[in-house]
């Protein structure tokens, strides 16, 4: 089920789909609901909605054996009427989201010959034109992110001997990555983890235990959702997070008990938002954009193709932070580049 919260758009639209292209539909917050089916040979599941009108979510066929039965269908009505979409799509997604409507980001899970599992982080862009792929850390199967460059990762390790809650996070789309949590708690790894900005995030795992953050993941408090689970480690699972506001947050406990939880603000500051890089047009066909904040403004400015090799460079010296570094990429070859400012990467594709 998907609905939309308070930092998205507000409205009151609820979707929630199922087997045999069942589709329920609300306008009112649930208080009434329009049932319909988009095809009865068709499992629907994994619905993403951008706003109240744009919407992405997977239909697989038949017996669904093969990943290449997935189909990927698109509305731009809230809902009423769904479309394939045309595309190569051969596999279905582990985790997927909706940056706007040209970008769509998610995660699979591919087995080789041997039976070794790889992760890759993908996007999709411009309806399917293009694909960009990394690779992601292993055992992780849940995917939260506020922006093509800040993901998170999380899960545990595949041993059920030693199964242990993992959070990875990259700042530059992929390109690299850093373990935030490796700890073992109770044998069980995380089930879900949501980011509401780049500072607030949650993560749940068995037992009730919830994880919090306000500083986007460098540390984690460990919490439990009701204390008289602490004794019974197999069960009660934290099976959905979402965090419709900065004040408030849901858990679904076992899909069947929803927890919510309330910030209180009182003698608490907001953490001011920091000035982050930024490129725009992306995809770019002549002039790039580049926004720097002010610590970056002696830094040198580097281009480098997908192969490694350095295309471009250039000081930043004298730049203002409001003003924005203009790039003239006009006679750069089609395909993908990264932007190297001190540490900082950003990825852009040129048409």
């Amino acid at each position: 089920m998907e609905n939309l919260g308070e930092h998205e758009q507000i409205t009151k639209l609820i979707i929630a789909v199922g087997d045999s292209g069942f589709i329920v539909r609300s306008t009112d917050n649930g208080e009434t609901w329009v049932c319909f089916h988009l095809d009865t040979n068709m499992k629907l599941g994994r619905i993403r909605m951008l706003d109240e009108n744009y919407g992405i979510m997977m239909g697989c066929m038949a017996q669904c054996d093969r990943d290449s039965d997935v189909k990927c269908l698109v509305t731009i009505d809230g809902g009423i009427s769904w479309d394939k979409m045309n595309s190569s799509f051969v596999f279905g997604p582990n985790e997927y989201g909706i940056i706007n409507e040209n970008l769509f980001l998610g995660m699979i899970s591919l087995k080789n010959s041997n039976s070794v599992r790889t992760n890759y982080l993908f996007q999709v862009k411009d309806s399917w034109k293009f694909w960009d792929t990394v690779q992601c850390p292993v055992h992780v199967t849940k995917m939260t992110f506020i922006d093509e460059n800040n993901i998170w990762l999380a899960g545990g390790l595949g041993d059920l001997s030693s199964m242990s809650q993992i959070i990875s996070y990259t700042s530059d789309g992929g390109i690299h990555w850093e373990t935030q949590r490796d700890t073992i708690y109770n044998g069980f790894p995380i089930n879900d983890i949501k980011f509401f900005d780049s500072n607030f995030g949650i993560a749940g795992s068995a037992s009730s235990n919830v994880l919090m953050t306000n500083d986007g993941g460098k540390s984690w408090e460990n919490m439990l959702i009701h204390a008289e689970y602490k004794n019974t480690p197999n069960f009660n699972w934290v099976s959905g997070i979402q965090i419709p506001s900065y004040t408030t947050a849901y858990c679904i406990l076992d899909n069947n008990y929803i927890y919510k939880y309330t910030r209180d603000f009182t003698g608490v500051v907001e953490p001011k938002k920091e000035f982050s890089i930024s490129i725009f047009p992306n995809p770019v066909e002549s002039e790039l954009t580049l926004n720097l904040p002010p610590e970056f403004l002696t830094e040198k400015i580097k281009i480098y193709s997908i192969e490694g090799i350095l295309v471009y460079q250039e000081p930043s010296e004298g730049l203002k932070p409001s003003e924005g570094y203009k790039i003239d990429v006009s006679g750069f070859s089609a395909g993908v580049y990264y932007v190297k400012v001190g540490d900082r990467v950003l990825k852009f594709i040129k048409i």
